[in-house]
C-alpha cells in the first residue's frame, strides 16, 4: 500500500495544489457573493461594487494592511519552528516558515486536516517526524487562540463599547482553548491518547513546558498585535478625515480581530469565513456606519491575497541537508512492535 502511494505521490501532490487553488478561489467567489455587496438597485454586480470600494482606499493602506497582517501570523510561524528545536527536532527558520506560510492555504478546504497535512509534509523534508510535526502544530494553533481569546476578554473589560455578551463568549473560549496549554496538561493529553498508538521514545519529549508556554505568550500577543494594527491602517485608509491612529482606536481594532478569529476557528467554517466578517461588522458599525461591512470583507480579501503571494515567494525556499534520521517510517503501533522478536 505504501509503495503505491510512493509510486502515485507525485500526482497526489498535484491533485492536492489544485484543491487548494479551487478552495482559494471558491473563498473570492463566496465574498463576491455576500449579501452585503449586492447592489440594491442591480445596476452594478458584485465585483464592481467591491472594486470601487477599493478605489476609495490608498494602495499605501492596503499595502501596509496585508503586511502587517503577514509578518503578525510569521510570530506564529517562529514559535512552532522553536517549538521543534526544544523537543529535538529542529528545522531551519526560512524553510519552517515556508511549512507555515503555505499551510495557510489549506484552511480553505473544509475541515482543518489539510493545513495540517501541508505544514507537516513540507516539514518531514527537514527530518522531522509525523509526530513530532502533529504535536507542535496542534500546540501553537491552540496557543494562538488561547492567547487571542485572552486579549478578547482583558480588552473587551477596558473597552466601554464592548457588549457584555461578546465578553461572556471570549471566555468561553479563552477556556476551551487555553486548559490545553497550561504547563504539563497538554503533555499528559497525547500521552494517554497516543501510548497504545505510538513509540515510547516519541512521547518522551513534548511541547508544553514553562518555557515553551512563555516564549508561546510572547510571540502570540505579538501575533494579534501586528494583526490589530493591520485592521486599524485598513481602517484608517477608509475614513481620512479623522485621525484613526491613536492608542484605543488600536486597543479596539485588536479586540475586534481576536475575537472574531477565535470565533470563526471554534466554528471550523473554510477559514471562518462568514462568522468572522460577521463579529466585525457588529463590532465596527457603531463607529464606522455602513462602511463596516465594507471594512470586514476588504480586509479578507486583503489578508487572503496577502497569503496567497507570502506562500508563492517562501514556496522556494528549499530545505536544508541534515543527517539527521527519520523515525517517522518506523511508526508502528506499540501492540505491533511487542509481537515481534
Amino acid at each position: 500500500m505504501i509503495d503505491r502511494m510512493k509510486k502515485c505521490w507525485s500526482f497526489i501532490k498535484i491533485f492536492i495544489w489544485i484543491l487548494v487553488a479551487l478552495a482559494v478561489g471558491f473563498q473570492f467567489w463566496r465574498i463576491l457573493h455576500l449579501e452585503a455587496l449586492k447592489d440594491p438597485d442591480g445596476k452594478h454586480n458584485s465585483l464592481t461594487l467591491l472594486l470601487q470600494q477599493l478605489q476609495s482606499v490608498s494602495i499605501s493602506g492596503v499595502f501596509l494592511c496585508g503586511l502587517l497582517y503577514i509578518v503578525g501570523i510569521g510570530f506564529s510561524g517562529w514559535f512552532w519552528a522553536d517549538l521543534l528545536n526544544d523537543i529535538k527536532q529542529p528545522i531551519s527558520l526560512p524553510f519552517g516558515l515556508r511549512c507555515f506560510y503555505i499551510a495557510q492555504l489549506g484552511k480553505y478546504v473544509p475541515g482543518k486536516g489539510l493545513a495540517l497535512f501541508l505544514r507537516i509534509n513540507s516539514a518531514m523534508k527537514e527530518n522531522v517526524t509525523i509526530t513530532a510535526g502533529v504535536a507542535t502544530s496542534i500546540y501553537e494553533v491552540l496557543f494562538t487562540m488561547a492567547t487571542g481569546a485572552t486579549l478578547a476578554v482583558v480588552l473587551g473589560l477596558l473597552s466601554p463599547d464592548t457588549s457584555t455578551m461578546q465578553i461572556t463568549a471570549a471566555a468561553f473560549l479563552m477556556v476551551v482553548t487555553g486548559i490545553p496549554i497550561m504547563p504539563g496538561v497538554f503533555p499528559f493529553i497525547v500521552k494517554r491518547l497516543g501510548r497504545r498508538f505510538l513509540p515510547a521514545e516519541q512521547l518522551l519529549v513534548l511541547p508544553g513546558t514553562f518555557r515553551s508556554f512563555f516564549r508561546g505568550l510572547l510571540s502570540s500577543m505579538l501575533c494579534w498585535f501586528f494583526l490589530g494594527a493591520s485592521l486599524m491602517v485598513l481602517w484608517q485608509a477608509m475614513d481620512t478625515s479623522v485621525n484613526g491612529m491613536t492608542f484605543h482606536r488600536f486597543i479596539w481594532c485588536t479586540g475586534c480581530v481576536t475575537l472574531s478569529n477565535v470565533a470563526g476557528f471554534v466554528a471550523s467554517t473554510p477559514g471562518g469565513l462568514g462568522v468572522r466578517e460577521q463579529i466585525l461588522q457588529i463590532m465596527m458599525s457603531a463607529t464606522l456606519g455602513p462602511k463596516a461591512v465594507t471594512a470586514a470583507i476588504l480586509l479578507r480579501v486583503i489578508w487572503t491575497a496577502s497569503e496567497v503571494v507570502t506562500a508563492f515567494g517562501f514556496y522556494w525556499i528549499k530545505p536544508r541537508a541534515t543527517d539527521r534520521k527519520n523515525i517517522a517510517d518506523t511508526f508502528q503501533p506499540v501492540s505491533t512492535q511487542a509481537n515481534q522478536p
